[in-house]
């Protein structure tokens, strides 16, 4: 079994959240990461995770050469899984720390 690199690790993590941070700004608010997510739910997510694998599919076929968008990357569709995949599991989060019948 390999060890993965704990520097790459953390340079990976630190690139896939300011990507997140700078989105935020066109997708969402400062103030609330999720707002534009909290249209769909969770369910809205996972339907952008099943978009970004199908691409990550094609993009990794060597048979596919019909690209039509050049500008984004293998790694750029798995940053893009990655930060969907922790914006899934914040929104969980949100949910199920929150107090129930509006107890404080």
């Amino acid at each position: 079994m390999s060890n993965i690199d704990d520097q790459l690790w953390k340079d990976w993590c630190d690139k896939c959240r300011a990507l997140s941070l700078k989105k935020r700004i066109d997708y969402a608010s400062q103030d609330d990461p999720l707002k534009n997510l909290r249209l769909c739910g969770s369910f809205g997510i996972v339907t952008r995770i099943s978009d970004k694998l199908m691409r990550l599919v094609n993009l990794l076929n060597p048979e596919y050469h019909n690209q039509a968008v050049k500008d984004e990357t293998i790694d750029d569709t798995i940053m893009d899984l990655f930060n969907y995949a922790f914006l899934l599991y914040s929104m969980r989060q949100e949910t199920t720390t929150k107090p129930k019948g509006g107890s404080k």
